[in-house]
């Protein structure tokens, strides 16, 4: 998986100071966009919730402030890509996967994760070729579209190799997020949480290329479209940045 109703009015004649009458075109309303929504909440990698942060949407520079929970919520033009951008002071900016939505769609529950600045130059570090100043990571959840692919048991590959380096998470506490362990060989986590971190991850302008090795099954290309939202396959990675990306498995043929 490679990432890069009009009404008329009725027209009529006019006379003119010399008695010559001219025809007035119909008048076309034009059809206001269908829209959509989306909603979520913005948290630390322990769960607590990131109160103030800015939740901007790419492609149109409107922007929302995130509640004293962390929630948010904004409106999109549907059946257009949306890119949601989160920001907060002493945090790393996080991209969210592109996604799609459908007309009147009410994309709920797309959470955004944030790390401070500190916590993604610790985990760029981590890559061979330590890119803690120049390298992004990439947080890549996986999601089983059927019981038998499951993600545990599964494991990520980059291609180029170079491009990143694959670290496996495990879940310690509840409502957090899965810490990186370089010890670990494949994924131990369950369904939507954080099962691989790409760390090092190289800066826009290069294509990174993630497969995902599980017995039976395979990444679903293009995505499922989930309650009127699709994941899109391209994604933004910055150097000292975080970017969330969601791969669902599905049974191979």
């Amino acid at each position: 998986m490679a990432l890069a109703l009009g009404t008329a009015a009725c027209g009529g004649t006019q006379a003119s100071s010399e008695g010559v009458g001219s025809q007035i075109p119909p008048a076309v309303v034009n059809p206001m966009p269908a829209s959509a929504s989306l909603s979520g909440r913005v948290h630390r990698a322990d769960g607590s919730p990131v109160a103030g942060a800015s939740v901007l949407i790419a492609e149109t520079d409107g922007s929302v402030s995130t509640g004293d929970d962390g929630t948010y919520s904004v409106s999109v033009p549907s059946e257009s890509t949306v890119t949601l951008v989160a920001s907060a002071p002493g945090m790393a900016p996080t991209y969210r996967q592109p996604v799609q939505l459908t007309a009147q769609a009410s994309g709920m529950g797309l959470d955004i994760l944030m790390l401070s600045t500190d916590e993604v130059a610790t985990l760029a570090a981590l890559s061979p070729t330590n890119r803690a100043t120049t390298g992004g990571v990439i947080a890549t959840r996986l999601h089983a579209l059927v019981p038998s692919c499951a993600p545990a048991g599964a494991t990520i590959a980059v291609r180029p190799p170079q491009a990143a380096q694959v670290v496996y998470g495990h879940s310690a506490v509840a409502d957090a997020v899965s810490s990186p362990d370089p010890a670990l060989t494949s994924v131990q986590v369950g369904d939507g949480d954080v099962a691989g971190w790409l760390v090092g991850a190289v800066p826009p302008g290069s294509e990174i290329d993630i497969a995902v090795a599980r017995d039976g099954c395979r990444v679903a290309v293009p995505a499922p479209s989930l309650g009127g939202l699709t994941y899109e396959s391209g994604m933004r990675v910055d150097a000292l940045a975080l970017t969330e990306m969601d791969l669902f498995l599905e049974e191979a043929p």
